[in-house]
């Protein structure tokens, strides 16, 4: 049975950067391959959204109970920069981390009986 798994994104800290070489202020997010994961984008509407890399993440705008948000699908794994501007031009970057799905619980086991 295929289903999409919405997953909630951790965003670090905006303090930091999410990779050494990335501009301050840029936000991580992370993954799995499989699975999808919104971050809220807040009031303003969405002019433009872009990844670089369009092979690791897909990404689009989706709206849910009126509020904007950006889907991102892990594809492969690997790691790329996306970034969302409002119509108001506040930009956001963020540093998405695309992993490996967790292994599933051994289904073998019952618990010693």
């Amino acid at each position: 049975m295929a289903r999409t798994l919405t997953a909630l994104l951790v965003i670090a800290a905006l303090a930091s950067p999410a990779h050494a070489d990335d501009p301050v202020g840029t936000e991580a997010a992370k993954v799995e391959v499989g699975q999808t994961a919104r971050v809220a984008l807040g009031g303003l509407p969405t002019k433009v959204f872009r990844c670089d890399d369009v092979d690791v993440v897909k990404a689009e705008i989706v709206v849910d109970g009126g509020r904007g948000y950006l889907a991102l699908s892990g594809l492969k794994v690997g790691s790329t920069l996306c970034s969302v501007t409002s119509v108001a031009d506040l930009r956001r970057l963020f540093r998405v981390t695309v992993v490996r799905p967790a292994p599933p619980p051994d289904a073998g086991v019952d618990g010693g009986s």
